[in-house]
């Protein structure tokens, strides 16, 4: 189970902190003789003090993680707390013309992750894009595609009084203008924490 990884990944982040601190009182002994490498023993000692004391408090905040975990049964995992349910894309979802020259410069993809209850959540994933005319043929049906890494995604959260959601906005290559009819948005949505793909498709109308 998750949670029972995470304790004994914080059991042995205390013990390395244990022996950093036990490092830093031996280092901060030598340099209060070492006085002929033009070092300040007084001033070198307290920051040294200062370090292991913050070594300290990392060390029992990760005791007191260790003994939240601790109380908790081992048949929890917090795949039942952040597990996402379903993805959409919204109704604003399409091509917008920013300028308002009669051409459209901008795709914007609203992608909505939900949890069990139907609830907005703040999912980690990959999510890869792609631009098609479906009325086109061969090299002419992809207008473009693009890739989010979770850490760009993480970024791109957007929220408003009405709407909740993550907010993709991507650059229009030349060639999807000016356009003929609405185009085709395909999203593949890769959830981090379950590895579950979902594949999301929508009109992208001009807005």
């Amino acid at each position: 189970m998750i949670f029972f990884k995470a304790k004994r990944q914080i059991c042995c982040l205390v013990s390395v902190w244990a022996v950093l601190a036990g490092l830093g009182c031996r280092q901060g002994a030598v340099v209060s003789t070492g006085t002929e490498q033009g070092v300040d023993p007084e001033l070198e000692n307290r920051r040294l003090a200062s370090s292991i004391k913050r070594l300290e408090q990392d060390k029992e905040q990760l005791e007191q993680q260790v003994n939240t975990l601790a109380g908790l049964p081992d048949t929890v995992n917090a795949a039942q707390f952040f597990r996402l349910q379903d993805v959409k894309l919204t109704k604003r979802t399409g091509l917008y013309d920013k300028d308002k020259d009669g051409t459209c410069e901008k795709l914007i993809v609203y992608i909505k992750p939900l949890d069990l209850d139907g609830d907005v959540i703040k999912a980690a994933a990959r999510v890869d894009v792609q631009l098609w005319d479906l009325n086109a043929d061969g090299a002419e049906a992809l207008h473009g595609t693009w890739a989010v890494e979770p850490e760009q995604l993480r970024k791109m959260w957007f929220s408003t009084m009405m709407s909740i959601n993550y907010r993709l906005v991507f650059d229009l290559p030349d060639k999807a203008v000016p356009l003929q009819g609405p185009l085709t948005v395909k999203v593949v949505f890769t959830d981090l924490l379950s590895g579950g793909v979902f594949n999301l498709n929508a009109l992208a109308k001009k807005h």
